[in-house]
């Protein structure tokens, strides 16, 4: 949860700061945004979730323990990112346009 909800936060401050366009993305920033949200997945989203097997799984933390888990964890991050990436190339545009109408529907912030 927290790795999701950081990357929520991230990716909602940069559309705050308009790094990020709010409304329907061209081909450019789609590929562009997609490529961030991957590349987000692979080096930070999933190595958080693997420090979370890591201290689960683990009955002693060592140099060797934390290779193994993150090595395993590498091939579903990739994976994982790579998913993301097609997600949001694919279907960005349409969850962007259902979320701005329940912005307008629930009054919220535009």
């Amino acid at each position: 949860m927290l790795a999701f909800g950081l990357g929520g936060c991230l990716f909602g401050f940069l559309a705050d700061r308009g790094v990020i366009p709010r409304g329907s993305w061209n081909m450019k920033t789609r590929i562009l945004v997609s490529l961030g949200g991957g590349l987000y997945i692979l080096l930070v989203g999933g190595p958080i979730l693997d420090t979370s097997s890591l201290v689960w799984m683990m009955g002693s933390l060592t140099p060797e323990s934390a290779l193994a888990v993150y090595a395993a964890g590498a091939p579903f991050n990739a994976v994982h990112g790579l998913a993301t990436f097609a997600t949001i190339a694919l279907v960005g545009n349409a969850i962007l346009d259902k979320l701005a109408r329940l912005r307008t529907k629930y009054g919220m912030m535009e």
